[in-house]
């Protein structure tokens, strides 16, 4: 309350934001006759003398990036003023710079600063002091540095002695690293390195299931196996916490799920839900059941009364999904996996008829897996000899299935069938321990980069290594047995002495690999002993290698490489899928250079458009989602990038894959873009 005097005037005092900009001011009041007054008033604040200093919202290693420092007099004099820079260890000073300068009354000059990004940084600061005589300020902007370079890994694993031949291409200097390990069990192996399993959940509800999936797998094997790891418990609970939240807020107002929340709802990707949120439930426990109680309610209105269940025309029409037979199957297993106590016999009755009169091992092992759980035997032991029979006949690498219910293809849809299949196998009261181990071997050789194929492939791989953990018999190992490691024709010997960990390592290696072909040899003095090992080398990459498999192709183009700062500078991607045959959900990762910016009104204009199905951006990328392609369909996108910040800069490698087929893709180098002042 402000009281005038009698001639309506009042002073009055109040703190104001630092802020170097304009304000507005608004006074009201009422005079002693009831009259009601009303004064607006714009005011600015500034600094005598005042800096400002730009800065992209990433910067990436190796880029020359020009950094233009504002310093503005906003007095009646020139001002003679020194400027202190403190940069941090991560970025270097390309060339001097001028630190004494003369700023003519009531204007601005500005300075650049030529820097360089040597070291990755999430968070740093540089900092900036400018004085005068009578003024100073002070400025600090946070920058964070990342690598446009793909940390790249490969890995091969066996448990017999055995030869292999891999390359190292596009390796940025000085970043390799390998080690070579040998495991007392099964599990340790696969578990040794377990934070790489563990992912942050993004994307879709299919894609943020599947890498959730794999956090929830990893979380049981560590409360179940007694080996505690706070640390990365804590880590994969956060991330399947986050996933879970991330899921919920797919679910439509029909009931359901759909890939992005859309109306309507989608059957098998709705069972698919119902089973990972009950598996979920054993190691979080903020699951919501009320949740999956309407989520089955809604997936059991989908029944068709003849033994099946209804699909949703527009998941099927725009999506490349499951067949009716598999959705069928599939959905009938997540129910009595998830033990949810509803009706549905005549359902089952019809999966299992499907099941039995085919020659598909997938559709054999999830349907045993189901018997087993409703506790129909006869139907268990049916399915259990036509299992094994199919193993005899064609072993585990020639499985026959035709269709998965992700539509994965290629080795990730073989690596599904055979943990579906062990795990129907596992099931029995005395099974074969001979053949168990065949599979697992199998399995285990398929494994590379820490997976197993796909993010969906992975998951139930990990799954049925768990369940085959429990009851695996671990090997002994006599003084005398030792194992050689040959690289490249250099032999290193080491004796079989496992540590407190179960683990046998051959460290320092790096320097035995070259880039380029690469030859490795393992060999047992005991054959018998055939534990199981993993070579894994990790290093930087300029460009991954793309891979003959992936269907879907890309090139992104920016025509013109000079610009000036302020300019449009537009980015062409196409994609295209090469086969007479459509695709499922497809992503592309995009690079962008780094002193430009994406317009986030044209991202949404794309998606009202529906040219994409979903877009997420970070760091230094544009993630682009579509449902499915169409055979020999070509999409075109145009990005509209402003050039912000004066520079030379080379955008990170792009990629497009089919989601269930991540471990095949194809890469494009990023492009390159000089910006001027």
């Amino acid at each position: 309350m402000v009281q005038t005097d009698e001639n309506g005037k009042a002073e009055l005092e109040f703190y104001n934001s630092d802020a170097i900009t304009s304000f507005n001011i608004r006074v009201e009041g009422v005079s002693y006759n009831g009259m009601v007054g009303r004064q607006e008033l714009n005011y600015a604040t500034k600094k005598a003398l005042h800096i400002d200093l730009k800065t992209p919202n990433y910067m990436a290693l190796d880029d020359l990036v020009t950094l233009p420092l504002r310093i503005t007099n906003e007095t009646d004099t020139a001002i003679e003023a020194a400027i202190e820079l403190k940069l941090p260890s991560y970025l270097k000073l390309v060339k001097p710079f001028n630190t004494h300068v003369s700023i003519e009354a009531n204007s601005s000059i500005i300075n650049n600063i030529q820097v360089k990004p040597i070291g990755k940084i999430k968070k740093t600061t540089i900092d900036l002091n400018v004085k005068s005589k009578e003024f100073s300020d002070v400025t600090s902007k946070e920058v964070t540095i990342i690598s446009p370079y793909f940390p790249t890994e490969t890995s091969v694993s066996g448990t017999k002695s055995q030869g292999f031949e891999f390359d190292i291409n596009h390796m940025v200097e000085g970043s390799l690293t390998a080690d070579f390990n040998i495991y007392k069990d099964v599990i340790g192996d696969v578990m040794h390195g377990v934070e790489s399993l563990i992912r942050q959940p993004s994307g879709c509800f299919e894609q943020t299931s599947s890498t959730t999936y794999p956090n929830i797998m990893v979380l049981k094997y560590l409360r179940e196996s007694g080996n505690s790891n706070p640390e990365i418990e804590a880590k994969a609970l956060a991330f399947i916490e986050q996933g879970y939240k991330r899921l919920t807020g797919f679910e439509t107002k029909q009931g359901g799920f759909e890939w992005f929340g859309n109306t309507p709802p989608h059957e098998t990707l709705t069972a698919y839900g119902v089973l990972e949120f009950t598996e979920m439930k054993e190691v979080y426990n903020g699951v919501d059941q009320a949740m999956i109680d309407r989520t089955v309610d809604w997936l059991m209105s989908r029944k068709d009364g003849k033994g099946g269940f209804k699909k949703s025309k527009k998941g099927y029409d725009s999506f490349a999904s499951s067949p009716q037979d598999i959705a069928n199957i599939y959905i009938v297993y997540a129910l009595s996996e998830a033990n949810i106590d509803v009706d549905y016999n005549l359902e089952y009755q019809m999966a299992l008829e499907d099941a039995l009169k085919s020659e598909d091992a997938y559709k054999k092992a999830i349907m045993l897996l189901t018997s087993d759980n409703l506790n129909k035997s006869n139907h268990v032991d049916q399915l259990l000899n036509d299992l094994k029979s199919m193993i005899s006949d064609k072993g585990f690498e020639g499985l026959p299935v035709e269709n998965t219910i992700t539509r994965s293809y290629g080795n990730a849809k073989n690596i599904e069938t055979t943990a579906f299949t062990l795990l129907a196998l596992m099931r029995e009261p005395h099974y074969n321990e001979t053949l168990i181990s065949k599979g697992i071997d199998f399995l285990l050789k398929q494994r590379k980069n820490n997976r197993f194929g796909s993010t969906q492939s992975t998951a139930m791989a990990l799954k049925a290594l768990i369940t085959y953990t429990k009851h695996h018999k671990k090997k002994i190992i006599n003084d005398a047995d030792h194992i050689t490691l040959v690289i490249n024709g250099k032999s290193l010997k080491k004796n079989l002495n496992v540590d407190s960990n179960g683990i046998i390592s051959i460290e320092n290696i790096a320097s035995y690999f070259k880039t380029g072909k690469q030859q490795v040899l393992v060999n047992y003095s005991n054959e018998t002993v055939s534990l199981p090992y993993c070579l894994t080398l990790r290093w930087d990459s300029t460009l991954p290698d793309s891979s003959s498999e992936n269907p879907i192709t890309m090139q992104s183009t920016i025509t013109d490489k000079a610009y000036h700062v302020g300019d449009n500078i537009s980015m062409s991607i196409d994609i295209s899928n090469v086969q007479a045959n459509p695709t499922g959900m497809v992503t592309a990762v995009v690079g962008i250079p780094s002193g430009t910016t994406v317009q986030p009104w044209q991202l949404k204009e794309l998606l009202e458009e529906e040219k994409i199905a979903y877009y997420e951006v970070f760091d230094n990328y544009v993630v682009f989602y579509w449902r499915t392609f169409s055979p020999k369909e070509l999409k075109t996108l145009r990005l509209d990038l402003k050039a912000d910040i004066a520079g030379e800069y080379q955008a990170p490698a792009s990629s497009v894959y089919l989601y269930y087929g991540d471990e095949h893709k194809t890469w494009t180098q990023g492009n390159t873009v000089k910006i001027m002042n």
